[in-house]
C-alpha cells in the first residue's frame, strides 16, 4: 500500500471515529437536556411547598404523580431511593392533617419541622 492511500484512509478512519464520537456526546446533551426540563419543575414545586408551608400547608402538595414524571430519566435505584423519600413524606402529611365533619381541613403543627426535613431531603435525593 503506497503512502498515499494509507493518509487517505487513515483521514476517513479518523473523520468517521469523530463522527460517531460527536453524535455521541450529542444524545447525551439533548438526554440532559430532556432531564433537566422534567425535574426542574419537581425541585421548583418542592421549593414552593416549602416556603409557602407556613401559610397553606396543603398547597402544591407533592403528590406520586408528580414524581412518576421523572421515572424514564433516572435509574431505577434513584427511583426507588425518591420514592422511600416521597413516601415518608406522605405518611406525615397524612398523619398532621384530618378532616373535620364539615369536610374541612384541620392541620396539626406538630410535624412541621419533621415534615420540611423530609421535603429537604426529598430535594436532595432529585439531583439535576
Amino acid at each position: 500500500m503506497s503512502p498515499w492511500t494509507s493518509g487517505i484512509l487513515s483521514g476517513i478512519l479518523g473523520i468517521l471515529i469523530g463522527a460517531f464520537i460527536n453524535h455521541r456526546f450529542a444524545i447525551g446533551r439533548e438526554r440532559a437536556k430532556e432531564c433537566r426540563a422534567v425535574i426542574i419543575p419537581l425541585k421548583q414545586k418542592i421549593y414552593e411547598h416549602i416556603n409557602n408551608f407556613d401559610s397553606n400547608p396543603t398547597h402544591k402538595r407533592i403528590i406520586r404523580s408528580d414524581i412518576e414524571t421523572i421515572r424514564v430519566y433516572i435509574s431505577e435505584y434513584r427511583y426507588k431511593r425518591i420514592i422511600r423519600k416521597w413516601k415518608e413524606y406522605d405518611e406525615l402529611m397524612c398523619k398532621s392533617s384530618s378532616t373535620d365533619n364539615y369536610g374541612q381541613e384541620q392541620w396539626c403543627s406538630d410535624f412541621e419541622s419533621n415534615i420540611k426535613k423530609k421535603l429537604m431531603e426529598l430535594n436532595s435525593a432529585i439531583k439535576k
